[in-house]
């Protein structure tokens, strides 16, 4: 089975201003990577699972992620938001003040 990559981008003329793909469906693997074509160079900070039961991470590093799913569907949606630093050392997050429960980016087992 193939791993789930999501690839990450920061552009701080979007809101919000931390870009993922919204909704992906679940993989055994799952790996959030830097985007090639980011219009801003970024490090990770934190991923954080509102439910994180099927998740264990495996990898944190500045430009990748890893964490494996047991691929359990206690939740049918596991939102998470995840936080990014800049050159400057300013932090984003994927997530705007404007959201409302529900608009967080979500794996789906």
């Amino acid at each position: 089975m193939t791993d789930q990559v999501i690839y990450v981008s920061l552009d701080t003329s979007k809101d919000p201003k931390v870009q993922v793909n919204p909704v992906v469906l679940g993989k055994p693997k799952i790996k959030w990577r830097v985007d090639t074509d980011s219009p801003e160079s970024f490090k990770f900070k934190s991923l954080v699972f509102d439910y994180p039961a099927p998740f264990t991470e495996k990898k944190f590093e500045d430009h990748k992620i890893n964490v494996d799913d047991d691929m359990s569907t206690a939740e049918p949606e596991y939102p998470y938001t995840l936080t990014v630093v800049d050159d400057n050392g300013d932090e984003y997050n994927t997530t705007t003040d404007e959201m409302v429960p529900g608009d967080k980016p979500v794996i789906r087992n």
